[in-house]
């Protein structure tokens, strides 16, 4: 049987052969979007399943937007690996 590590090895090493770069996430990215809240008057960023609401909010990674036939209309949506909720915004990272 071969190990764990013996199979690691062997995708290192196609990898450093190939002109094909072998892609192996680092950190999990999961799916965030934010949108205007008219109730808060501020903006709700969603993550993980959790619902932020700031006044802020600081995006560092890329993200797309996406129109809804309902409410909200429109949102921002990407992948990010955290958020850092401070006093008055969050930061997506």
């Amino acid at each position: 049987m071969v190990s764990r590590e013996d199979v690691n090895r062997m995708i290192n090493d196609a990898a450093e052969k190939s002109p094909y770069t072998v892609y192996k996430p680092k950190n999990k990215q999961y799916r965030f979007f934010y949108h205007y809240n008219k109730f808060t008057g501020g903006m709700t960023v969603h993550f993980r399943g959790e619902c932020n609401i700031t006044e802020n909010v600081e995006c560092r990674v890329p993200c797309e937007t996406k129109y809804n036939k309902s409410q909200p209309r429109l949102v921002m949506r990407g992948f990010a690996h955290s958020i850092d909720i401070q006093k008055d915004k969050i930061i997506i990272i």
